[in-house]
């Protein structure tokens, strides 16, 4: 994340090592966690959403399909109100059962594992967001 000249996106930068260096330091997660450079700003239309995915998978053979373990999400939308905007992010249990609904408020960080399937809920208003991911060393 370059953030030469915003303080904002320095913040922003320093969270986003941040947590992969306390994860690190507490030693209970399933692999090392490393910080890549590139993170996505992301605009969901109104009545945009995104459909059920994951970040991350297992193949057949037990590899992980890509470097990302943890997904990150910095919300900046201002004087949003879920029960009126919606948009909110479902993040769901292995068993399809939903795990969390997040309202995407302005400042509100939220982290999950990669390997967890989410969606983004209809808006009815512009959605900002910018997602970071840490990777895993494997």
């Amino acid at each position: 994340l370059d953030a030469s000249g915003c303080p904002t996106l320095a913040a922003l930068a320093r969270l986003q090592r941040g947590l992969a260096a306390a994860i690190n330091a507490d030693g209970r997660w399933r692999e090392r966690l490393t910080v890549p450079a590139a993170s996505m700003l992301a605009c969901y239309g109104a009545g945009g959403r995104y459909k059920w995915h994951r970040d991350n998978h297992w193949t057949d053979d037990g590899a992980a399909g890509n470097a990302r373990a943890l997904t990150a999400i910095c919300y900046l939308n201002p004087d949003w109100v879920a029960e009126r905007d919606g948009g909110a992010l479902m993040i769901y249990r292995e068993d399809g059962g939903v795990a969390r609904e997040v309202a995407p408020r302005a400042g509100r960080v939220v982290v999950f594992d990669s390997f967890l399937g989410h969606e983004v809920m209809v808006s009815s208003r512009d959605r900002f967001a910018l997602t970071f991911w840490v990777f895993g060393e494997r």
